[in-house]
């Protein structure tokens, strides 16, 4: 139990701190988006002691996360190894094998997604998310599954909502790149808060 719960944070430090840096970086870079995901925060009621009740109250911005690991999985690669010898589509596999599968092309991959660089929150859309499910492997699958994957959720999508309650984002760095090590990261992306309260802004709720 307590490796699990030592896993639970030491692991979900890294991969949360990136992923939020790449969901930042491109809610700079798309201001509509951004703005779209600060109207459904700004509708809140204030005073929302029940947690939960609150993140599911934000689907937008967790569209907005979700969007951002498909493009920028922090697991960007999920690597196993073969315990016995197999076949696969005609190809031998020997036993001890260490197979990778790169979940960033997987991610990106035209033939699984309509502009499959463009970033599309909407794409995650409850209606539709089912249909993506074959394709999307952020958090990885099966038994081995991330233990953390919901606690990473929860937080994100709470870190997200109270940033963009607060400060504005933009940024003038064009591209993101990307420095893959253990995990995914981020290099050189400079984003700028800005109170919101000093540049005058007021939420536009309808």
């Amino acid at each position: 139990l307590i490796d699990e719960v030592l896993i639970l944070f030491t692991a979900g430090h890294e991969t949360t701190a990136n992923a939020l840096s790449f969901t930042f970086f491109l809610l700079a870079k798309h201001p509509e988006i951004q703005e779209k995901a600060f109207q459904e925060v700004a509708r809140m009621q204030e005073g929302e002691n029940d947690l939960m009740a609150y993140i599911s109250k934000l689907p937008f911005i967790k569209q907005c996360i979700e969007e951002a690991l498909r493009l920028y999985p922090p697991a960007y690669i999920i690597d196993r190894v073969a315990i016995e010898e197999d076949e696969v589509e005609g190809r031998v596999i020997p036993r001890n094998t260490l197979i990778l599968m790169s979940i960033y092309e997987l991610h990106r991959h035209s033939q699984f997604w309509d502009s499959p660089n463009a970033y599309r929150p909407e794409r995650f859309d409850p209606d539709h998310v089912k249909d993506l499910q074959e394709y999307y492997y952020p958090f990885g699958a099966g038994p081995r599954m991330c233990v953390g994957n919901n606690f990473a959720m929860y937080e994100m999508i709470l870190t997200v909502a109270e940033i963009l309650k607060k400060y504005y984002l933009n940024t003038d760095t064009e591209t993101v790149e990307i420095n893959p090590l253990i995990s995914l990261k981020p290099k050189e992306v400079f984003i700028r808060f800005t109170e919101r309260e000093n540049i005058g802004y007021k939420a536009k709720i309808q």
